[in-house]
């Protein structure tokens, strides 16, 4: 059996062996699996001891206790017991039988995507076929051969950079940079690593730097069998690389369409215009070699390393003042200080501006400039509530560079917030090139919630894990979407790995730990008069989100105070909130009075600027 069937107030998912009740669930062993698809078949008949030994464990010799064992764990999942049985009665000297109505549950595709023992990419077909029909690509970080630690930066933005340039041109999915480095000093097999990314090529190399000399050799394998399609060998003066970098990038893309008839152009003079290449507007090598080791940085999931980045990126700039790239990733390190759930204390409306100087001087110096275009519009919408406008910068780069996935996917989170159609379209799109990010992750995991696919938002979260189970930001959002759920035992694991890798002061864990002690019952150290107080000078994530965490306190001037903090304070996630119905806890005139300050009663009733964005993604994504 491996149809989805109600069990009284139970969701019995055998196949994923999962049982689900009231958004919480609990994962089943294959074997008492296995007997309790015995007693699911038999609908409340009696079934022996006999018949259970035959089906289960055909041909073995099994002890009474194992069978015992196997109900007592099913026992245990339902939270039932033999002395009070609910859902299974013990039938002496016979066998077993349950006790609720077994009905069949219309299953809804496509929601099974996980099994508790499989890989979650495994499916990923489901989510994204129409990319997944044609060929796709991953660039591996090329392996440095210098024997150098300082150069590891170098060897890593070679591979970056002409991944952003095979991004550019958008004839193939490219999997973004998170997912496929991944791989990094990993000695995995090209046909296990295309099958997890599910992409048909991927592309690895090679670089030695040795004093003004750099060599460079790269590879194209068919990820499907695992045959190398092309190679060569590239040797430069350092002065050189960045046309090195560029020379690469164009035979690569040229061999890509010979090899796989993408699109791509068969001839180099097929080849599109500079604007789709790498572009290195600095002719300061040590500047670019800053800019490499911040973008290292700023990627990262812990807040140490984003803190440091934008002194890389400042002494880029100090090196070359006209450098619109480390202007326009000044302006992103600024910007993610602001961001929540990455255990940073800086007030969103304290950085913001700062960011949106930055990018707008990038885009100053070079207003072609995907990046700063983007992000401008980001930035745009979370500090100056400028809806229209920022959804217009954000498209105005997506059309410059599609597979911009970070941003793709906060796109799609603004469509959804917007409540504008397509946005699920969009959201599995930057899903899927780049599966294992845990901003496309988080975003899926929270649209999954808004449909009530509880368990399906839990399991998908644990992909944010599978590249690094350490670091802060998994492990935090991770923590609060078990909390969500009422899984209070898994959140605290995970806020407390997350506290591992955290600043000394982090009080958004501090608050999420009092939300865990408020919801088990215990006494926490800290008042929510406390975090109030605290909110004022320091960030504090998800305080704005009351309605989930703080379900127990109806405390309306409270929640008012909190409102007026998030909005003063410009805090992302209360846009959810801003875009939704009103909640009962907030009066009408003070609810209008919120969505007049923040503009989203404009941007609701300007029907002309959603039509545009509509029409947009009507376009590009539908």
């Amino acid at each position: 059996m491996s149809a989805d069937i109600r069990l009284g107030d139970w969701i019995v998912r055998p196949q994923r062996r999962i049982v689900e009740r009231g958004g919480k669930s609990a994962h089943i062993k294959p074997k008492p699996m296995a007997v309790f698809e015995c007693l699911i078949a038999a609908n409340g008949a009696p079934v022996s001891r006999n018949d259970l030994f035959d089906t289960v464990w055909p041909g073995g010799v099994v002890s009474d206790d194992t069978l015992n064992k196997c109900i007592s764990e099913l026992r245990q999942a339902f939270g039932d017991s033999s002395s009070n049985p609910r859902v299974i009665e013990t039938i002496p000297k016979f066998g077993f039988r349950l006790l609720l109505p077994v009905d069949p549950l219309e299953n809804k595709p496509p929601t099974d995507y996980f099994s508790p023992d499989d890989n979650p990419l495994r499916h990923l077909d489901q989510w994204e076929k129409d990319i997944a029909k044609g060929p796709s690509i991953a660039v591996l970080p090329f392996v440095d051969l210098s024997g150098d630690a300082g150069n590891a930066s170098f060897s890593v933005g070679m591979s970056e950079e002409i991944l952003n340039a095979l991004a550019r041109f958008n004839r193939v999915p490219v999997v973004a940079r998170t997912s496929s480095f991944q791989f990094k000093d990993q000695s995995r097999d090209i046909k296990d690593i295309g099958r997890l990314l599910g992409v048909t090529h991927v592309l690895e190399g090679t670089v030695r730097k040795e004093k003004k000399v750099v060599r460079v050799t790269v590879q194209l394998i068919d990820a499907t069998t695992g045959t190398h399609i092309w190679s060569d060998a590239y040797q430069r003066e350092m002065t050189g690389v960045f046309a090195l970098q560029n020379e690469i990038a164009r035979n690569i893309v040229v061999q890509i369409g010979v090899a796989i008839g993408s699109g791509y152009p068969a001839s180099l003079n097929e080849f599109p215009s500079a604007q789709f290449m790498v572009a290195h507007p600095t002719s300061s090598l040590e500047a670019y070699e800053c800019y490499l080791q911040g973008m290292q940085k700023v990627t990262s999931s812990s807040p140490g390393p984003i803190e440091e980045a934008g002194a890389d990126f400042d002494r880029a700039i100090e090196l070359d003042s006209q450098y619109a790239d480390a202007w326009a990733a000044k302006g992103y390190a600024l910007y993610a200080l602001g961001r929540p759930g990455f255990g940073h204390s800086h007030i969103p409306a304290a950085v913001y501006p700062a960011a949106i100087a930055a990018y707008r001087k990038a885009l100053d110096i070079d207003p072609a400039n995907a990046f700063a275009t983007g992000w401008l519009g980001v930035a745009l919408m979370y500090n100056d509530f400028n809806w229209s406008g920022g959804m217009q910068l954000i498209q105005d780069s997506l059309s410059m560079n599609p597979n911009n996935v970070v941003l793709l996917a906060v796109y799609g989170l603004y469509l959804d917030t917007m409540k504008i159609a397509g946005a699920e379209k969009v959201i599995d799109r930057a899903f899927r090139l780049n599966p294992f990010d845990v901003t496309p992750i988080v975003i899926k995991a929270g649209h999954f919630l808004q449909e009530g696919r509880s368990v399906d938002a839990a399991r998908l979260l644990e992909m944010s894990l599978i590249a690094d189970n350490e670091s802060y930001l998994p492990n935090y959002i991770t923590g609060v979407f078990n909390l969500l759920l009422g899984r209070h035992e898994i959140a605290e694991e995970h806020f407390q790995k997350a506290r591992l890798a955290a600043n000394p002061v982090d009080r958004s864990l501090d608050y999420m730990d009092w939300a865990i002690a408020n919801l088990r019952g215990r006494s926490p150290r800290r008042t929510w008069s406390d975090f109030l107080e605290i909110a004022e000078k320091e960030r504090v994530s998800y305080l704005s989100r009351w309605e989930y965490l703080g379900k127990r306190w109806k405390d309306e001037d409270a929640i008012l105070t909190v409102c007026d903090i998030a909005i003063e304070q410009r805090h992302r996630e209360f846009h959810g909130l801003l875009f939704g119905e009103r909640p009962s806890l907030i009066p009408e005139a003070e609810w209008r009075r919120m969505k007049e300050i923040t503009g989203v009663n404009g941007f609701q009733s300007d029907l002309a600027a959603q039509r545009s964005i509509t029409e947009y993604v009507a376009e590009h994504f539908l």
